[in-house]
């Protein structure tokens, strides 16, 4: 609990404020975002040997270690979404994406296709993790109708080998300006 307390703090303190749109190729609309700074609590924590280990146990991936892909901060305030999609792979092997909520007063929820393709829904509260593996199910994030989320998206890997991809999804806070003037290419983040 007090690891959970100082990274929502920092993101209170720290990051909300300065959050940007994100590019308009994103799947998602109307969310804000930045890159949490490696030195930061929030990617000390997140990418931690003890939340690896954690993460190690849960997926039975050994080989899982902390990618070299930014930590993110994310905000979806009113209005805010994200379509279906399936995450992109970034490394050799489809890398696992941890969504961890910090703040939670919206009625959004997350949904996700199963295997047999029922849909799932859940809200998500402040201290919980959803753990997607890229190229895997279909998910989104149902408009907020009501209050925002916050939280720190993670991503873990069992590759080191990056693919064009990888480089691609670095450009979720571009400056709008850049997006009328050709970006680069479309984003699954």
């Amino acid at each position: 609990p007090g690891a959970f307390h100082r990274v929502r703090h920092e993101a209170r303190r720290a990051f909300v404020p300065t959050l940007q749109p994100e590019s308009a190729d994103s799947v998602a609309k109307g969310r804000l975002g930045c890159y949490a700074p490696p030195a930061s609590w929030a990617a000390q924590t997140l990418e931690s040997h003890e939340v690896c280990a954690v993460l190690r146990r849960l997926t039975g991936a050994d080989a899982l270690a902390p990618s070299d892909f930014p930590v993110e901060i994310r905000r979806y305030p009113l209005g805010a979404s994200m379509g279906w999609h399936r995450d992109e792979g970034l490394y050799a092997e489809p890398q696992i994406e941890c969504v961890f909520t910090l703040d939670n007063s919206s009625d959004s929820e997350t949904q996700w296709e199963t295997a047999d393709g029922a849909i799932v829904s859940r809200w998500m509260p402040p201290n919980s993790l959803l753990v997607v593996k890229a190229e895997g199910p279909q998910h989104r994030v149902t408009p907020v109708t009501r209050g925002d989320r916050v939280m720190a998206k993670f991503v873990m890997t069992t590759s080191p080998y990056k693919l064009a991809s990888w480089y691609d999804n670095l450009d979720a806070y571009r400056p709008a300006a850049e997006d009328a003037t050709g970006g680069s290419s479309s984003s699954s983040r």
